[in-house]
């Protein structure tokens, strides 16, 4: 099932955006996909946010500076969305195989 960011709570949708803007610059052309996933993309959502579960694919390995930078970012929105991340990566390498989509704009 899929829903659009305007389907999820505004402090979701708003720091997942700014995740994108965010990490597309670290990142590079190296940034796939980025997705929102989990309780908060449900309809039937809990009433108290849970934290926001999340996955990047990227195009290779990430080198320590890398990370370090993209903790920073996602700290500071965090702090500023009141949101808590759950972020977990795949190598784009590592996937199942097909086409990946190109939702990252």
């Amino acid at each position: 099932m899929s829903v659009t960011l305007e389907e999820v709570p505004e402090a979701a949708a708003a720091a997942w955006v700014r995740v994108r803007d965010e990490l597309k610059p670290i990142l590079g052309d190296g940034l796939l996909a980025l997705w929102g996933w989990g309780s908060t993309v449900r309809p039937d959502r809990p009433s108290v946010p849970s934290d926001l579960d999340t996955h990047v694919v990227v195009e290779s390995r990430l080198d320590e500076l890398t990370w370090e930078r993209m903790g920073a970012a996602l700290s500071a929105i965090a702090d500023e969305h009141g949101v808590q991340w759950d972020i977990s990566h795949t190598l784009a390498a590592e996937t199942s195989g097909g086409e990946l989509p190109r939702s990252v704009r």
